[in-house]
């Protein structure tokens, strides 16, 4: 290699050198100045927030409607169908449950309204419509509450001789009963099929005694109550 090109060798190669010394000062300066710009990016959950009265209130209200509201549904349902075989016998008090569903049903978009007012603070737009469902949802139980204490009082049980003290309903639950046993004689399945749960309940036969079924077919339960006596007998 001639000496003038060496001379033009290292010529190019420091001024290669140079422009890689240029571009890499460039980018430095432009990732400082991006980054120092950029807004910083941080995960949801470690935001966080000032969690005060207010918020923690809203937060409990929340809970404590969904955890009611979906009691009240259960047990009322539960209640209604544990009972709805008594409709063919008696005609008292069985609609109470009612009331329960529809306040609980209430609370279920009480508890979404007020989830939103938690999450979301300049969100009082809900916050009417929580308060007027809470109230109508309050005044629901209420009313049935007294309405179940309206109704109780006639409903007073004495342990002593298992009969109502109210002479008047015990009679009026006896001529049910037992015009429900007239229908059984006409061949009524599903009267046939309540007499069955009740007096395997009770552990019973007949509104007074057995005789009641003495014009008709005695039904299975009967049997069963004599088979468990004859059982403990032995």
């Amino acid at each position: 290699m001639l000496p003038n090109d060496y001379d033009k060798s290292e010529e190019l190669d420091k001024s290669f050198v140079g422009s890689l010394e240029s571009l890499s000062s460039a980018i430095y300066t432009w990732r400082k100045n991006y980054s120092s710009t950029r807004p910083v990016l941080v995960p949801l959950c470690q935001i966080g927030r000032e969690v005060h009265f207010k918020i923690f209130f809203i937060f409990f209200i929340a809970f404590l409607l969904l955890s009611a509201g979906s009691g009240m549904i259960v047990a009322s349902i539960w209640s209604m169908l544990y009972k709805m075989d008594y409709k063919y016998i008696f005609s008292y008090y069985l609609n109470m449950g009612y009331y329960s569903v529809a306040a609980g049903v209430l609370c279920i978009p009480c508890f979404l309204a007020a989830m939103c007012i938690h999450y979301n603070e300049k969100n009082n737009v809900l916050l009417p419509m929580l308060i007027g469902l809470l109230i109508i949802s309050i005044g629901l139980l209420v009313f049935g509450t007294l309405i179940g204490l309206k109704f109780k009082e006639p409903l007073k049980f004495d342990k002593r001789d298992g009969t109502f003290t109210n002479t008047v309903l015990r009679e009026d639950i006896k001529e049910q009963m037992l015009n429900s046993l007239r229908h059984t004689r006409n061949n009524s399945s599903d009267h046939m099929r309540v007499w069955n749960i009740i007096q395997t309940r009770l552990s019973c036969c007949g509104v007074i005694s057995s005789k009641d079924w003495i014009n008709a077919s005695l039904p299975n339960s009967c049997c069963l109550k004599v088979i468990s006596f004859k059982n403990q007998m032995m």
